[in-house]
């Protein structure tokens, strides 16, 4: 089984194969960051996915905080939170 590392290293290893094999430090380079933030992106969505389901199943809730005018005015945050067993 591998780890998440190897997992991560693999997805970049796909996504710039072809960089690596036609292009310069330049385009390796820019290949990898654009595979990285593709997978931050598609990896935040997912924990987003994962959230709204525990908490349509019962099993946490989302609370809200209020942010003190004298940082941000009228800001609100909101919070994961499981439920205790």
């Amino acid at each position: 089984m591998a780890t998440a590392t190897q997992t991560i290293q693999m997805f970049v290893a796909y996504e710039t194969a072809h960089a690596h094999a036609h292009g310069d430090a330049y385009d390796i380079a820019k290949a990898e960051i654009a595979a990285l933030q593709e997978l931050l992106k598609n990896t935040k969505d997912e924990l987003e996915l994962c959230k709204e389901l525990a908490v349509d199943q019962g099993y946490a809730f989302m609370r809200e905080q209020q942010t003190p005018e004298h940082v941000v005015k009228a800001h609100t945050k909101h919070y994961f939170t499981w439920y205790k067993r």
